[in-house]
This record gives structure tokens, C-alpha cells and sequence, in this order.
């Protein structure tokens, strides 16, 4: 049964439940199901009425009909034959009253929605991954699989760099070589907590539809103690507190939880310490009274209580993403060293004075082999990333929590970054092996011709990527 259908029938149960107690305030029993009875009112021609009235009950095909054993009619305020209430009055104020508290919570999103977009994020997560763990007990515990690819370039990359000297092979190495595992670590970073927001949110609402569900069940029991005189309890701790600090681990382990011990947030990489930490807060709800009108409000109340929380725990994300996003524009997120070696034109800066052809070849691998395939990392995570957008799961009714759409479009402004420095950081890697490629010539190429051609590349590279040249455009440059 869908979480729509069971509020439904809950919510008719608490309606059911609220009129039986509150025809029990004019001395009319029953239930739901039979009708109720009672003693017909006192009038002129019947002072001491002595007939017991029995009232259809709601939905029936005489709903609110109010007859004795021998089909008289009873209406309220009629000069002969009287009840002390107006049955369709009574039925219909409370499925107005209790529809009005509930009906807005059939809209909120389903958890379920949310499941593709955050495989998508974990998906590109592990695409630019290298290495990840947590700490515990003195054990290393992988949380995200690293990219065996993507490790295992950029580990060969240093090993055979390093045979190399002069100006052209230093800029790569400042440039590339030396920054590529900080900026790719900290663009997985940024994927991880687009993820975790994703799982947030995810999470944030299959705790609310259990929230949800409890408090329907607790206000049906306390408004059937209220027929009976009614009282406190019927009480409830809401669930849905702490759901924006549980998502790190939910999202970094798939769900399982079990081996993370501790310290999840230093394992998110660079952004890790915008997560929110868990607070330890509670939030007890209560519905017993001693009348339904009673039990009403604290329905009301409990209700509003959910959504404040929703509200916090949305909010407490919101300024994760925001804080996080503004990071986006350090170096450690960026590659921006073009100057350094896309600039570079001068064939005998290279220093492979004494070098064999065989190390030049290997130099050669790396600029048209080694660099494409790590820019080629780079864009598959920004393709699994584009799945993950959208703010069709996150809509509901601009009353509950954040607004219509949570904090969607705070996560939706650090995921164009990301999808925009991702392209752009792949496409400098992509050129920069060009440029090392083209210094290290070919094997019967003469210096001038390298030096031509590092002329007419830098010259071609010089206004920067297409990426950034777009986005400046469409105002969201990315520095």
C-alpha cells in the first residue's frame, strides 16, 4: 500500500474516531460502524423524553439520520421531535477540521524518488575517487571504492615525470603533476556532499512518512480514549530529527552503516567538516486529552512541531551546501594553471639534454595517453552527475519544511559549479598533455618544428577553455 493510501485510511480513522468521542459529549454511543445512540431532547410536548435515538453513522446511505425503533425522524431544534446536536453539522466539521491538519502531508516527497539521483552522485563519486577510508580501532575502512584507473594514472604520471628535468617538465609538474590529486580529491569531495545532500533530503522524509504515520495512529488512539473521558499519553518521539547527520554515513556506505565507527565527517575529503554533526536533540509529541476538541489541537500542534523540524533539519543542509559551494573557488577545487605550461612555447625549456628516444616516448604516452585518459575520468563523473539533477522528488506544498522545493536550488547552484569545473579541469588536462606531447616532438622532428607547433597550440589555448568562456557569458563564471 502506498504511503498516500495508508494516510488516507488513518485519516478516516481519526475522523471516525473524533466523532464517536464527540457525540459521546451528548450522551449518543456507538461507533463508526453501527451508529450511535442516545436520548432524544427534551420539548414542549415531551418534557421527559424517554426514547432512545440512534444516528447513522458516517458514510452510510442515511448518514446522519436520527429515527427511534419506529422510523420517527429526529432533527435538533424540531418542537417535537429533537436530538441535542446536528449530526451532518458534527460530521462534517470534523472532516473538515482533521482534513484541513492532514491533507497537505499527502504531498510530501517520496523517499524512493531520490534513490537513482543519489547512485548517480555516488556513481560520479567513485568515478573521481582514489582512495577513501575512515579511522577506527586502527583499521582502514573503505567507504567510496576509488577509481583503480584514475589512481593508478596519476600514480604513473609522478613515477615517470620525475626522470625529467627543465622549465617545460617543472610548469607540468607544479602545474599538473603536484595539483592534480588535491583538485581531483577536492572535486570528489564536492560530489560526496551533493550526494550527502541528496541522502539528506532522502532521509529527511522516510523519517517524516514514519513521523507521519505515527502521529495519525496516536491521535485516532487518543481521540477513542477522549470518548471514554479521555487523558494524557498517547505520546511520540519524532523520528526525523537527526536525519540531515545520519546521511554522510547513509551515503558514503550505501546504506549498510555497519562498519563506519566514527569520524565520518573527516572521511568526506576537504568539505567533509560542512556536515552537520548530530546534536543529540529530541522532540516528544503528546495527544491525549480529555475532549476532542482537545486532542485537535495538539494534532495541530504535533503537526506544526514535524514541520519546524523538517524546516531545521533542511535548513542545517542548506548551510552545508552554501558554505561548501563557496569553497568550489579555492585551488584546491581548481586547476587553473594554463600560465604555467599552456604558455610555454620554447622548445629547449624541455632539459632533455641526454634523454633517449625511448624516455621521450614515454613522455609522449603521457601527453597523448596518460593525460586524455584522466581528463576522460573527469568527464564520465560530470555525465553520472547530470542524472542526479532535477527538483521533481523534492517538490511539495510550499507550507512544509523550506518551502516548494527544500533546499534545491542552494544544492542545484554547487552542482552547476561542480558540472562546470569538472569539463573545464578535464579539458586543461587534456590540452596540457597536448602541450607536453607536442614539447617532447617527435622522433625525426626538428626544434623549430616543436617550437611551431607549441606556438600555434598556445595560441589555440590561450582565451581558456570553452567551458569558462560559456559560463562567463551566461553569468556564472567559475573565477
Amino acid at each position: 500500500m502506498s504511503f498516500e493510501s495508508e494516510m488516507s485510511s488513518r485519516i478516516e480513522k481519526i475522523i471516525e474516531a473524533a466523532i464517536t468521542a464527540d457525540l459521546a459529549g451528548y450522551g449518543f454511543y456507538g461507533d463508526a460502524e453501527s451508529g450511535y445512540t442516545g436520548r432524544a431532547s427534551a420539548t414542549e410536548t415531551d418534557p421527559i423524553p424517554l426514547r432512545d435515538v440512534t444516528v447513522a453513522p458516517p458514510g452510510a446511505p442515511d448518514e446522519g439520520r436520527a429515527t427511534d425503533e419506529f422510523g420517527q425522524e429526529y432533527r435538533q431544534g424540531d418542537p417535537y421531535f429533537a436530538i441535542p446536536f446536528d449530526p451532518d453539522e458534527i460530521y462534517s466539521a470534523w472532516r473538515e477540521a482533521i482534513h484541513e491538519a492532514f491533507d497537505p502531508w499527502l504531498q510530501v516527497p517520496d523517499p524512493a524518488a531520490f534513490r537513482s539521483k543519489i547512485n548517480a552522485a555516488r556513481q560520479a563519486a567513485q568515478t573521481l575517487g582514489t582512495s577513501t577510508s575512515t579511522d577506527g580501532d586502527g583499521a582502514d575502512i573503505e567507504l567510496i571504492a576509488g577509481n583503480v584507473r584514475l589512481s593508478g594514472d596519476l600514480t604513473y604520471l609522478n613515477a615517470e615525470i620525475s626522470q625529467f628535468n627543465g622549465q617545460t617538465v617543472d610548469a607540468f609538474h607544479r602545474a599538473y603533476v603536484a595539483r592534480l590529486p588535491v583538485v581531483i580529491s577536492g572535486q570528489w569531495s564536492a560530489a560526496v556532499v551533493l550526494g550527502v545532500g541528496l541522502t539528506a533530503e532522502q532521509e529527511i522524509w522516510r523519517r517524516a512518512r514514519e513521523d507521519l504515520l505515527e502521529i495519525a495512529d496516536r491521535a485516532r488512539e487518543a481521540m477513542e480514549a477522549a470518548a471514554e473521558g479521555g487523558g494524557g499519553g498517547f505520546g511520540m518521539l519524532l523520528k526525523v530529527l537527526g536525519a540531515v547527520a545520519s546521511a554522510a554515513t547513509i551515503f558514503v556506505t550505501g546504506g549498510t552503516g555497519g562498519a563506519v565507527i566514527g569520524g565520518i565527517s573527516t572521511s568526506l575529503g576537504i568539505l567533509g567538516s560542512f556536515i552537520p554533526a548530530d546534536e543529540g536533540g529530541s522532540q516528544e509529541l503528546e495527544f491525549g486529552a480529555d475532549e476532542p476538541d482537545e486532542v485537535l489541537d495538539k494534532i495541530r500542534d504535533g503537526l506544526n512541531k514535524l514541520n519546524e523540524a523538517i524546516f531545521d533539519e533542511e535548513h542545517a543542509m542548506r548551510l552545508a551546501i552554501m558554505d561548501a559551494r563557496f569553497e568550489l573557488y579555492q585551488p584546491e577545487f581548481d586547476l587553473t594553471s594554463t600560465a604555467d605550461l599552456l604558455g610555454e612555447t620554447d622548445a629547449a625549456d624541455l632539459g632533455t639534454a641526454g634523454v633517449v628516444d625511448v624516455q621521450l616516448e614515454t613522455l609522449r604516452s603521457i601527453g597523448n595517453q596518460v593525460m586524455p585518459a584522466i581528463a576522460g575520468e573527469l568527464t564520465a563523473a560530470a555525465a553520472l552527475l547530470d542524472s542526479a539533477a532535477g527538483d521533481g522528488p523534492w517538490t511539495r506544498p510550499s507550507s512544509i519544511g523550506l518551502g516548494k522545493i527544500g533546499f534545491h536550488w542552494e544544492w542545484e547552484q554547487m552542482y552547476v559549479m561542480l558540472t562546470l569545473l569538472l569539463p573545464d579541469t578535464a579539458w586543461e588536462i587534456q590540452e596540457a598533455g597536448e602541450h607536453l606531447a607536442i614539447a617532447a616532438g617527435d622522433l625525426g622532428g626538428t626544434d623549430v618544428d616543436v617550437a611551431s607547433g607549441l606556438q600555434r597550440h598556445a595560441s589555440e589555448v590561450a582565451n581558456g577553455s570553452p567551458i569558462a568562456r560559456e559560463s562567463a557569458l551566461h553569468g556564472t563564471p567559475l573565477r
